[in-house]
């Protein structure tokens, strides 16, 4: 089987998966999903208003793109396409923290940090760096963390 034909077998089943996931989770959340341009794309507003929205875009060009509680991370490799579903899930059930970290005596962020608790694996962590804010080297920084409920309550 073709490199491609694999990829595109996988992607598949992940989005069944995802499907079947988002079946289960409408009474909790407003879910939108299906193809986009040349990607597939998931989303997610939660009804409880302390749980944590968030969009996947899945791309062909074996890419994908996050955006969870505003906090947006792009051009990710979907070298491990089948943590999708379960990245999914942990945040669902609020296995999810986003870590900004700001100057103490500014307030500055200098970057934001999101983490996924996946079980049975390491964790998920998207990290992006604020391209405005000076070197680090005689900042000192404090992060705020922001945690999530599930949606199911």
């Amino acid at each position: 089987m073709a490199p491609d034909d694999s990829f595109r077998k996988q992607l598949q089943h992940v989005i069944t998966a995802l499907e079947t996931w988002a079946k289960e989770m409408a009474p909790w959340a407003q879910i939108e999903l299906g193809p986009i341009g040349n990607a597939w794309r998931i989303s997610a507003v939660p009804h409880a208003e302390t749980a944590c929205p968030f969009e996947i875009v899945l791309r062909t060009d074996r890419q994908f793109d996050i955006t969870v509680d505003g906090e947006t991370y792009e051009d990710l490799p979907l070298d491990a396409l089948t943590d999708i579903p379960q990245i999914v899930r942990a945040i669902a059930n609020g296995r999810i923290l986003i870590r900004r970290w700001q100057s103490s005596l500014t307030g500055l962020v200098y970057s934001v940090e999101t983490v996924v608790d996946l079980p049975g694996a390491d964790e998920g962590r998207f990290t992006r760096r604020n391209p405005d804010a000076p070197d680090v080297d005689d900042t000192e920084l404090e992060a705020a963390i922001e945690t999530f409920a599930p949606y199911r309550r």
